[in-house]
């Protein structure tokens, strides 16, 4: 299954701006993609409390943001949907997974995500 590609035209959360909104295990994520913009108002707490806000926001357990990286096939910046920075969320990884491979960023038979805990591999299977 695809994520989906949501393009944001509410109240001032984050207009105009392309995320994806994806499931893993159980939790639910924002996921923007860098290469679509600057992402630097994203990483700001409020906006990602009011963007995981389920009642006013997007609604999500938490923000990831891909960006390139130097050590893997890929950056995975997590937010907490507190607005704290993770240093890994196992269930964000799948969903990185999944869209890395579907972006045509990384191979889904064995590809790395750089995170704040390290580089981590993954693959999809089936």
């Amino acid at each position: 299954m695809a994520p989906a590609l949501v393009v944001d035209q509410g109240k001032g959360v984050i207009n105009g701006r392309r995320f994806y909104k994806m499931t893993g295990s159980g939790n639910d994520f924002v996921v923007f993609d860098s290469r679509d913009g600057s992402v630097a108002e994203l990483v700001d707490p409020s906006t990602i409390r009011r963007l995981c806000d389920r009642r006013q926001g997007v609604g999500a357990d938490g923000v990831v943001i891909l960006e390139p990286s130097t050590r893997a096939d890929v950056l995975m910046k997590y937010f907490n949907s507190d607005g704290s920075r993770g240093a890994m969320c196992g269930n964000a990884a799948l969903c990185v997974t999944r869209l890395a491979s579907q972006l045509g960023l990384a191979n889904p038979a064995g590809m790395a995500i750089e995170t704040d805990e390290g580089v981590v591999k993954s693959r999809l299977a089936g």
